[in-house]
């Protein structure tokens, strides 16, 4: 192999590398949101504060939520039905430590109330929407918007939390494309 067919090798890995990299790094960015307009998880002067505040908000797949509030106060996960009767009897998770970080690790709607009904009957509730980095290969259709519900765009799957579900995150194709040029052009080198 002449050197010349080698140097090209290189520094076609290098030029994939260079472009692969930012992508790569963007991509696995995540943020912390504190919950609400002022930052503190409690009971709100507008009832629909917190969805407002949702709505100008986007959650990927990584980021996490921050709530924080006082004593006598908690977040509740719970499901749909559940969210619209403020019901705390039943929730998927529970937290009370007033601080709560509650880490988004999959696409869908995730509905949170507070624990204690009468403040979740007064707005304190919030429906977040998370979103994949990749839409999904498969086509949905947009879910109908409810007016209490924050509005969801069409490429966002719409399934509900469910305790203890997990979802992988979705291959990224950049990472996948440098690997296989570097695969591509190691004969090359020989």
């Amino acid at each position: 192999m002449s050197s010349s067919t080698c140097s090209s090798s290189v520094i076609a890995i290098f030029i994939i590398f260079a472009i692969c990299t930012p992508i790569i790094v963007s991509e696995a960015k995540s943020s912390e949101f504190k919950v609400g307009e002022n930052g503190v998880w409690q009971q709100p002067n507008d009832t629909n504060l917190y969805n407002h505040w949702a709505r100008r908000n986007r959650f990927i797949v990584g980021d996490s939520l921050l709530f924080e509030y006082e004593d006598g106060d908690s977040v509740l996960v719970v499901n749909k039905g559940d969210y619209k009767n403020c019901n705390t009897t039943n929730p998927i998770s529970a937290f009370d430590d007033g601080k709560t970080v509650f880490k988004l690790t999959k696409p869908g709607l995730i509905y949170f109330i507070s624990g204690n009904s009468t403040y979740c009957k007064n707005g304190e509730k919030l429906i977040i929407s998370v979103m994949t980095i990749h839409p999904p290969t498969h086509h949905q259709s947009p879910p109908s918007v409810v007016s209490d519900t924050p509005s969801v765009s069409p490429t966002s799957p719409t399934t509900e939390y469910s305790s203890g579900a997990s979802l992988m995150a979705t291959p990224n194709t950049a990472l996948s494309a440098f690997i296989g040029a570097l695969l591509w052009s190691v004969p090359m080198l020989q």
